[in-house]
């Protein structure tokens, strides 16, 4: 068993293994929702408080891995919400979610 905190270090920013280690807490936590047939998951800007991981990119790996889970997967889970501290922080995924969905409603 990993965790995050052992592994993960403001150093490692550039390291691929900081952005996989961020996609698999979103990704296992989408897995384990899926198993336990839960309709709504939500999710804090993981890693991005104490452990300092740029916001913008830790704003794109979450809504990519949740969009690509859902592409790829026949799942129990209809509502995924990103709950943030800050408006700055919900401004990010404000203009992600616009790039990405543009052809839905995002507020």
């Amino acid at each position: 068993k990993m965790s995050l905190d052992k592994k993960f270090t403001k150093s490692s920013f550039e390291n691929n293994d900081a952005e996989k280690l961020l996609r698999d807490c979103y990704l296992n936590s989408l897995k384990l929702a899926d198993k336990y047939a839960l309709y709504t998951i939500s999710f804090p800007s993981i890693s991005t408080g104490a452990f300092g991981y740029p916001k913008e990119k830790a704003t794109e790996i979450a809504l990519n891995t949740v969009q690509d889970f859902f592409d790829n997967n026949a799942t129990s889970i209809r509502e995924v919400n990103f709950v943030n501290f800050t408006e700055t922080d919900n401004n990010y995924y404000i203009q992600q979610a616009k790039i990405m969905f543009s052809d839905l409603n995002v507020i």
